[in-house]
Order: structure tokens, then sequence, then C-alpha cells
């Protein structure tokens, strides 16, 4: 296995993102103007066991421009697999937000039931570690106290869904 976590900053229209991946699939999508980037790259790679290299691969150009697309309101979902590093716990938490639909928010009580983990901080803390934002779309989460891709940004992101999920369901009589 590739001992490699290549990562790449990309501009965004909702600011900077620092990606990370791992042979063909994204282990990190983060918005980069976060305060805590530099110990949360440095913590992924304790516990991953990879080593960082900060080379901009021709993977992360397709990331970038699917990032884009989605935040211009052209593309609802991605095309590239994701190697989430966590713990089963983290896994089973990160596979129920990815099942949201877009514009779809739940509160930490409903995510805990379809878990089945009713421990509401720990799945808080899951939801706060989640190294794949956007694609496994945590901000869609409500009640989290600690969200580290800042409270403006979140409220940001609902809205633009709604917005996005609203505007491309109407259809324009000829």
């Amino acid at each position: 296995m590739n001992n490699d976590l290549y990562l790449s900053n990309i501009e965004t229209p909702f600011g900077k993102i620092i990606v990370g991946t791992v042979g063909s699939a994204v282990a990190i999508i983060r918005f980069a103007d976060q305060n805590e980037d530099d110990s949360f790259v440095t913590t992924f790679l304790n516990e991953s066991g990879l080593k960082s290299n900060w080379n901009k691969i021709a993977f992360h150009n397709k990331i970038e421009k699917q990032l884009n697309q989605f935040f211009c309101g052209k593309r609802t979902s991605f095309s590239f697999g994701i190697k989430a590093f966590g713990s089963d716990f983290q896994l089973s938490v990160w596979e129920e937000i990815y099942k949201t639909n877009l514009a779809e928010t739940l509160t930490l009580k409903e995510l805990a039931k379809r878990v089945g983990f009713l421990n509401l901080k720990a799945i808080e803390r899951a939801c706060i570690a989640n190294p794949v934002s956007i694609v496994i779309p945590s901000h869609r989460v409500e009640g989290i106290t600690e969200f580290k891709g800042a409270a403006s940004r979140k409220r940001l992101l609902n809205r633009f869904e709604q917005f996005f999920r609203e505007s491309s369901s109407v259809k324009i009589a000829a």
C-alpha cells in the first residue's frame, strides 16, 4: 500500500480547502482556514500511519473541478472514492451522514438513533472528527456545539443546498 497522503490546497467559492488523497481515493477535504488545521493534519497522519506529501497531483484537479461544480450548483454528488480513516464507531456515524440527501438536515438525536448509539456527545465528537467534509456532509447535522467548520459556514452551506434543491426543482413551462 502506498504510504503517502498527497496534500494540496484548492480554491473554492466557499474558501480554501485542504485535499488529501491516498491512491485514487479522497481521505481529507477540510476548509483550510480552520484554526486547528495543522494539528488536524498531524493527528490524522499519526492515527492513519501515513506520511504527508505536499504535492498537488493530477487527481486533485478532478476533485477541485467537482467541488467547484458542486459549489456552483452544477453537481449534487461526486464520482471519486473515499478512504475514510477512523474507528469503527466513527465510520458508522459518517456512513449515516453520507446517506443524507441534499439539503436534508438531521439532529444529533436522529443521527444517534440511526447509528444505534444514543451517546450524543460521542456522536458529536465523531461529526467533528469527520475528515471528508462536504462529501460526508457533517454540516447537515444540527446541534453540534463545537462545529469546527465555523457555525456561519455551516449555516451558509445548508442555505446554499436548500436554495440549490429548490431552484433545481422549478420547471419553466414552455
